[in-house]
């Protein structure tokens, strides 16, 4: 439309009337997007830093493009990963200026990661005269709207709405599509469809990985309340598997407990509980809530390090947003043992409780949670992945939420079902057989997912730079060992004693860079030592915990001749008088793993009484 190989005469005039002849075309709403002018600022305030502004007027077209597609992964990056953002390639466009009307543009389609044909935006990137200038010229207040209200812009847009208009025609699902235009150091976007209240779905997978295999002998296992369930301990590893997969699938995001979820299967009500976690992201969130948090690990010790953590809100109304994943987990048949994979058996299910987990999806976001989201059901073994796209249409308030759920659902919904006491998880333990244990509040940061977003902050810096994690990891173990004996044993005069002395093993390495850190008191002078450390980083060279949390040195062979080593030097220091009469703390610290005793009757260790352990400072 409009350029072409023929050269017309005056190639606006005739994009025009080509755009007329198919008839009037939506009208849209346009907005100026301020984070892509900034992006773009930035671009050229570093070239204008380095001297390359002539490089990159020269590659301006193709560093727009590039950056154009970069935002999108930043925008879109579950599609990016799936590779559902197409590239359609450059076209010769009338936007240019009176005396060389005909520039280049290139256009992006982003599709969802399903492939299910749901449109999540349109993107022209227009290289004009006009593009360079915005960039050139500086940033200022009357940038954005000058190139807005510019008559070729008007045209882009048009186009741009056309194509769309065009992709509808051929039934691609536009309904949540945004159009952007970028032109320079300023992008327009418009939404197609900005009243729409019909949410989509993009189906990802049906029962993807496998099975969780059945235990050689399952123990009787009984509830809290005295009667048999002998599916508990599958329960248990039921959950815990779910959870790992949400802390891997979504990393750095926290994991709250929303409560149970009742629905209907083919017209009666579920029996059985369902319950409803939901994946956050600190950076999307929308407000601080207050949570209580607890480490949760499965029956038999099936944990991963330190244990998952989950999170419950201390006021359930109150919603902090940032939503990336809602996950269902439904219980089967308790007669069941062991629940096989059976989509047939347990298809109707997980429909119902699909069904269900929209309605609670939708007021969620319509309460600014999200505007996409996993949805993800797992009844027995059963699971289907999905992603919720809702209507962008928002709210703020409770009555708010109550009049779009009238609006749509034509009821008011339940809230999900909550315990009680919400500092009491003894709910989780009997639907699901696993351990729960509230967790103090933390000291260092501002909550539990704060938290996990540093975390997985540090896990990317060490990931992207091992060489500079492991010598980090050697001199901050060191340090951490110093502060905790500080912590802990206040007026204490701290010191390092050295490497930690190891025999000669035939074929057995010596731990490296082991380190002793002494805590001495004073006051017990010359039988003074109180506490002793022995600092020892990752025995496994390129190990990084922070990456890979599935090792834990807890009863290795490693950790044990560390003990026997420490145990060795606190004997001799021991028959030299220098232990305290009064009590010695011995720790070993692996990495994030340790143990600690007591050194007792100058020959050995043992386990101090949880009353010590509870009094332990870690921050």
């Amino acid at each position: 439309m409009g350029c072409g190989s023929s050269k017309p005469a005056n190639p606006v005039v005739t994009l025009k009337k080509d755009l007329e002849k198919l008839g009037p075309l939506p009208e849209l709403e346009w907005y100026h997007r301020p984070i892509w002018s900034q992006y773009v600022e930035y671009i050229y305030g570093h070239a204008k830093q380095n001297g390359t502004t002539n490089q990159l007027r020269e590659n301006f077209s193709e560093t727009m493009n590039s950056t154009a597609k970069e935002f999108l992964q930043i925008e879109y990056p579950e599609c990016d990963k799936a590779g559902t953002t197409e590239d359609m390639g450059e076209d010769i466009r009338p936007f240019g200026s009176d005396s060389n009307p005909c520039v280049r543009t290139k256009t992006f389609l982003t599709l969802d990661e399903g492939f299910n044909g749901i449109m999540y935006a349109n993107t022209m990137v227009v290289n004009s005269p006009m593009a360079w200038k915005s960039v050139s010229d500086g940033a200022n207040s009357a940038l954005p709207g000058s190139i807005m209200d510019d008559p070729k812009t008007k045209l882009a847009q048009q186009l741009l709405i056309f194509m769309t208009y065009s992709l509808e025609k051929r039934d691609t699902n536009v309904k949540h599509c945004v159009l952007n235009l970028v032109i320079g150091s300023v992008m327009m976007t418009a939404r197609w469809k900005p009243h729409n209240l019909i949410p989509s779905f993009s189906l990802i997978s049906d029962n993807a990985g496998s099975e969780i295999p059945k235990p050689e002998s399952l123990p009787e296992d009984e509830d809290t309340l005295g009667s048999t369930n002998p599916q508990l301990t599958f329960r248990s590893c039921m959950f815990m598997s779910i959870v790992r997969t949400l802390e891997t699938n979504y990393p750095g995001c926290a994991i709250w407990d929303a409560g149970e979820m009742s629905f209907d299967v083919e017209g009666n009500p579920y029996p059985f509980p369902a319950r409803v976690l939901i994946c956050r992201d600190f950076e999307k969130r929308n407000k601080d809530v207050a949570t209580f948090d607890f480490k949760v690990t499965g029956r038999d010790g099936d944990t991963v390090g330190s244990g998952s953590r989950l999170l419950r809100a201390r006021d359930p109304s109150e919603d902090p947003g940032g939503i990336v994943c809602l996950a269902v987990i439904v219980n089967v048949d308790p007669e069941d043992p062991w629940p096989k994979r059976d989509m047939e058996k347990h298809r109707p299910i997980l429909s119902g409780a699909f069904g269900e987990a929209i309605y609670y999806g939708m007021i969620m976001s319509f309460m600014r949670g999200f505007d996409r989201c996993a949805l993800r059901i797992w009844a027995g073994q059963d699971t289907r992945h999905t992603t919720l796209i809702t209507p962008h249409t928002k709210g703020s308030t409770a009555e708010d939420a109550r009049e779009f759920s009238d609006l749509l659902f034509g009821k008011q919904l339940d809230p999900l079902k909550t315990a009680a006491n919400l500092q009491d998880a003894s709910d989780l333990m009997e639907t699901f057989g696993v351990e729960v244990e509230q967790q103090a509040e933390h000291t260092l940061w501002q909550s539990e997912s704060h938290f996990q977003h540093i975390r997985n902050q540090m896990r990317q810096r060490a990931k992207d730079n091992p060489e500079r994690y492991d010598m980090i990891q050697k001199l901050s173990g060191h340090s951490a060992a110093h502060h905790f004996l500080e912590r802990n044993f206040s007026g204490s005069i701290i010191t390092e004693e050295g490497e930690l002395p190891q025999p000669d093993l035939k074929d057995v390495p010596k731990l490296e860079n082991a380190q002793l850190v002494v805590a001495r008191d004073p006051k017990q002078e010359p039988s003074s030592i109180v506490a002793v450390v022995a600092s020892i980083p990752i025995p496994v060279p390129g190990y990084n915990p922070l990456v890979d949390n599935t090792k834990s040195w807890l009863d290795t062979p490693e950790i044990k001749r560390a003990e026997d080593a420490l145990l060795a030097v606190l004997k001799q220091w021991h028959s030299e008088g220098k232990i305290s009469t009064v009590d010695c703390h011995a720790q070993v610290a692996m990495g994030i793993d340790g143990t600690i005793y007591q050194f007792v009757d100058g020959m050995k260790l043992i386990d101090y009484p949880d009353e010590y352990m509870a009094k332990l400072v870690w921050h």
